[in-house]
């Protein structure tokens, strides 16, 4: 049984990023993405964010299992430059050796969150990130540059991906931070299917006006 104070997956990630921005290590100009798929691994990252850095958040809590965790760990590290994990108090002494290498906060008692070491050493991401963008995605990307590419290349051409991807997500949730507090509603903006949705019903709605100002003119 989960210990009455501890907080939910969704209250770890607000109170994970609030840390990193009042930290000043994410900001308004951040793109970020929930449940973000690593290419073909079948991992979903928490979140991913992309800044200076491209980081990958994964929360583990009280009610989670760290059966999958493991292999989770090892697509992280695979395409993000910085991992950063966050696990309730009962994960801890399970996992020490797997996360040295990461950095890596706590959830202590009474749900305070706390950083317990940085990551000693950031990989900057390049040729491996290929394989997270989508098939048209890597077409048009190999049409574009018929050659070998090289890593600045490939890092920019992400990057302007991912961007393009997400930014308008991104702007809704940083709309609703209107405090130094974010909170897991303010997550419910990061979701891409949403906006699509949002967006599929617009464009049908458009249709049928369209359709019913053709039919009173006929």
């Amino acid at each position: 049984m989960p210990r009455p104070e501890s907080r939910s997956e969704q209250e770890l990630k607000a109170a994970l990023l609030t840390k990193l921005y009042i930290g000043r290590r994410i900001g308004r100009e951040t793109v970020l993405a929930n449940e973000y798929r690593l290419g073909n691994s079948g991992i979903r990252a928490d979140i991913a964010i992309l800044g200076k850095e491209f980081i990958g958040i994964e929360v583990k809590s009280e009610r989670d299992s760290l059966r999958r965790f493991p292999s989770q760990l090892d697509a992280y590290k695979k395409y993000f430059d910085r991992v950063i994990i966050l696990l309730a108090e009962k994960h801890l002494l399970r996992t020490p050796s797997i996360v040295s290498d990461v950095e890596l906060w706590v959830e202590a008692k009474g749900g305070k969150i706390l950083k317990v070491h940085s990551q000693p050493k950031t990989v900057k991401k390049n040729l491996e990130l290929l394989d997270l963008l989508e098939k048209n995605g890597r077409e048009r990307f190999n049409l574009e540059i018929n050659y070998h590419p090289t890593r600045i290349q490939v890092r920019s051409y992400f990057e302007s991906k991912f961007r393009a991807k997400f930014a308008y997500s991104s702007s809704l949730f940083w709309r609703a931070v209107d405090t130094g507090k974010i909170t897991k509603e303010d997550l419910k903006h990061l979701s891409s299917y949403l906006h699509e949705k949002d967006r599929l019903d617009a464009a049908r709605s458009i249709k049928m006006q369209e359709i019913l100002s053709w039919e009173r003119k006929h």
